[in-house]
């Protein structure tokens, strides 16, 4: 490929439009929602029988949680998926089993400027590879609207959204990021499409990754569940980027990774993150930043 030349089909960045069909994926947690409603409207139409009862409830709530909150337990299964710094579980009884949201290297999501995942991902995967096994105090924090800012001013577009990815990689490799990288070590950039190393990867998790998707609109409304990621990449569909930090199990034996998005906290997925499940022969890329 031609470094100078744009690939063809969809840029990497820009969000799907809202989707007006719901996910599929989502219906148990759909259904789980509306007769919480329904019971609650009943409960209200009993005119408040459930004061009179308050004294009851509260001893009974008591010795709820004295016996360590069984009764949020019961019907999940075991180990719940729980990522850390105190986030949600994903409530289902799946398990984590790899984490580098503990890890102090790569913060909490953020809500992109525009159409900048790609740069966004780009950025704190070479963060994180800079910081590691570095104390603190010799911490870098890296500028994604750097990376941003040169990729706008390479495809002449208005927008920060690219379709080749040679654009970002040889950046990091022969400019780094201005003034922010030290000298020990030159940035390089990894991208594969070896499913047999995307499987190792994927099974042990040993570093962050960035992977790429086609940004469909249903992905918009996984919320608490798991998206498939699509067999086919097609040449239509904008994709996006985003941080593979976690990996886990549901209690049926599915495999799945937890992915950062950039999209904020409050309106995607479980506080910004989300579950993919990966199939063998599905269509995604996957890239990390390193230093040699």
């Amino acid at each position: 490929m031609d470094d100078d030349e744009e690939e063809e089909g969809p840029s990497l960045g820009a969000r799907p439009r809202q989707s007006k069909q719901p996910n599929p994926l989502n219906q148990p947690r759909r259904d789980r929602q509306a007769h919480e409603r329904g019971r609650g409207q009943a409960q209200q139409g009993r005119g408040g029988q459930a004061q009179q009862v308050g004294g009851r409830q509260a001893d009974q709530g008591q010795a709820e949680q004295g016996r360590g909150g069984q009764a949020e337990q019961r019907g999940r299964g075991r180990g719940q998926a729980q990522l850390g710094h105190g986030r949600q579980s994903f409530g289902d009884g799946s398990s984590i089993q790899r984490d580098w949201t503990t890890s102090g290297l790569i913060g909490d999501p953020i809500n992109q400027r525009e159409d900048t995942c790609g740069s966004v991902v780009f950025t704190h995967l070479l963060q994180a590879s800079y910081n590691k096994d570095k104390p603190i105090a010799q911490h870098r924090d890296l500028s994604y609207l750097v990376l941003a800012n040169h990729i706008q001013s390479q495809t002449q577009a208005k927008g920060f959204s690219f379709r080749n990815l040679n654009i970002p990689i040889n950046y990091i490799r022969n400019v780094g990021l201005r003034g922010h990288v030290g000298t020990e070590g030159r940035p390089q950039v990894t991208l594969s499409n070896d499913k047999m190393l995307q499987e190792h990867l994927f099974m042990t998790l040993w570093r962050p990754l960035g992977i790429v998707i086609n940004n469909f609109p249903v992905f918009e409304d996984v919320g608490m569940g798991i998206y498939h990621v699509p067999l086919a990449l097609d040449n239509v569909t904008p994709e996006h980027a985003l941080l593979v930090l976690a990996r886990g199990i549901t209690d049926d034996g599915v495999e799945f990774v937890v992915a950062q998005n950039s999209w904020g906290t409050t309106t995607f997925g479980n506080q910004g993150y989300c579950r993919l499940f990966l199939p063998a022969d599905g269509s995604f890329r996957i890239f990390w930043p390193h230093f040699d």
